[in-house]
């Protein structure tokens, strides 16, 4: 849990607007840390901001107006039950489209070959795969 939430704030630090990691913060500190509500609170504020009259928004300001758990990712990701603890389709492609960014020039300049945009696509392919596919089994367990 440390690491995750290490990770998105990371993600926020470089990109302040990031809608989905504010979101997904907010939902680790919402549901998994109880005593971190003003931290929740400060995430999901950021979300409506950023998103009010979308699905995200919406959802953020339900959570914080009804104390109710987080249901974005459900939605998006379509049946509701069946995604229960999994992260949705949305959640992993950013989260490997951001891998692109941060390790397409560490991982050429570690096997030196020139810095190339596929390198960047093969990292966060492997990332979305990785991702995907323990997402897939979470719910299937």
């Amino acid at each position: 849990m440390d690491a995750a939430e290490g990770y998105l704030k990371q993600a926020i630090s470089l990109s302040p607007d990031f809608l989905e990691a504010h979101y997904q913060l907010g939902s680790l500190y919402s549901l998994y840390k109880p005593d971190s509500t003003n931290l929740a609170t400060t995430h999901f504020n950021k979300v409506i901001e950023l998103d009010p009259e979308g699905g995200a928004g919406k959802d953020a300001r339900k959570v914080l107006e009804n104390n109710s758990q987080p249901q974005y990712g459900q939605r998006v990701g379509g049946k509701p039950a069946a995604r229960r603890g999994g992260m949705s389709i949305v959640t992993i492609l950013g989260i490997s489209l951001f891998a692109v960014w941060l390790f397409a020039f560490p991982i050429s300049t570690l096997f030196r070959i020139e810095y190339s945009l596929p390198v960047g696509i093969t990292a966060g392919l492997f990332v979305f795969i990785g991702l995907y596919s323990v997402s897939k089994r979470k719910n299937q367990g």
